[in-house]
């Protein structure tokens, strides 16, 4: 059984690959599940007439995040006799190359959300790798309803789409929920013969037809995208975003495996050599048991920085907790 050793069930030195073959094109990123563009449409499809029971939760820092809860989940996947899928979350934390985690929320989730909320997000694109609850996201996309204004382009990635379905978008609809609807609203939107207590959200035809024309009028642009990350990955982002962009890049608690610790920086670094971007990247200083860390992670970049003479730097800023843990912010 894997562990990341947290300190709680739902807040969820190794050489580094040296050969000359990019990590984005190494054999075990290949040979892993392709990518994939998934349509908003097509996912909220599949959430009509689903009833969602949802929790508030704090940070560390004491900021509020809304998110579908574990035991809801759980429900479904029996409903819909995914026996397998509920297996792996019942006894394991991931299963590399089936289930990689994303359905519960991971304690560095919620130390980036607690670093967003004192930086200024002025990019008009953000895009999340490996999203899974997507806490950071869930910020983000909570502060531009708030405010009032839209003008933003949200991608959120995960290994599994199962997870984009049963837990991401999920949150995002429950977040607009909570932010941009009246008690009256939300009542009148959940109409049916179903009676739905508090903590609860039917998401019944008319409420899921209000969010997404919500979205287009505030210019908010939602995708996703399934499978792993490397050379598909990329040009399928590439392909879907302008070269004009603003792009602000978050990921948390990806780097816990030594083989895709490159993946990811490489991932970072070649989104930042095309567009205006920044990244914030947080992880546990190091993965006792699996061989991720912080440090190598660092050298990586260092390193690559170096050997392709590129106009980026980063530093890394440290969570002050009992288990170490750190931001890696590049720009």
């Amino acid at each position: 059984m894997f562990a990341f050793g947290f300190e709680d069930e739902d807040v969820g030195g190794v050489e580094t690959n040296q050969n000359t073959v990019n990590p984005l094109d190494a054999p075990h990123v290949e040979d892993s599940l392709s990518p994939e563009w998934q349509s908003l449409d097509s996912l909220v499809e599949s959430l009509i007439n689903v009833r969602i029971s949802f929790e508030k939760i704090n940070t560390f820092d004491g900021n509020t995040l809304f998110r579908r809860a574990l035991f809801d989940i759980k429900h479904q996947l029996m409903v819909e006799d995914d026996g397998n899928q509920l297996d792996i979350l019942n006894s394991e934390d991931l299963r590399k190359n089936v289930y990689e985690g994303g359905l519960k929320s991971w304690e560095c989730s919620i130390d980036l959300v607690d670093q967003l909320v004192k930086t200024n997000i002025d990019e008009n694109c953000v895009l999340e790798l490996g999203c899974g609850t997507a806490l950071p996201s869930l910020y983000v996309f909570g502060q531009r309803l708030l405010c009032g204004s839209g003008n933003l382009k949200l991608i959120l990635s995960d290994y599994n789409k199962s997870v984009l379905r049963l837990v991401t978008l999920p949150n995002l609809i429950v977040t607009w929920s909570q932010f941009s609807l009246t008690d009256d609203q939300r009542y009148e939107l959940q109409k049916s013969d179903q009676n739905v207590v508090a903590d609860e959200l039917l998401l019944t035809p008319h409420l899921l037809q209000a969010f997404q024309e919500d979205l287009s009028n505030r210019n908010i642009d939602i995708q996703f995208i399934s499978g792993s990350w490397g050379r598909d990955f990329l040009n399928i982002v590439q392909n879907h975003l302008s070269p004009s962009l603003s792009l602000l890049n978050l990921s948390s608690e990806t780097i816990y495996q030594p083989e895709n610790l490159p993946v990811v920086a490489e991932t970072l670094l070649q989104l930042h050599q095309k567009y205006h971007a920044r990244s914030l990247v947080a992880a546990k200083d190091i993965y006792f048991g699996v061989g991720g860390s912080v440090v190598e992670f660092e050298q990586f970049l260092s390193k690559c920085i170096k050997s392709q003479a590129l106009d980026i730097s980063f530093n890394t800023l440290k969570v002050n907790a009992g288990l170490k843990r750190s931001i890696v912010y590049i720009e």
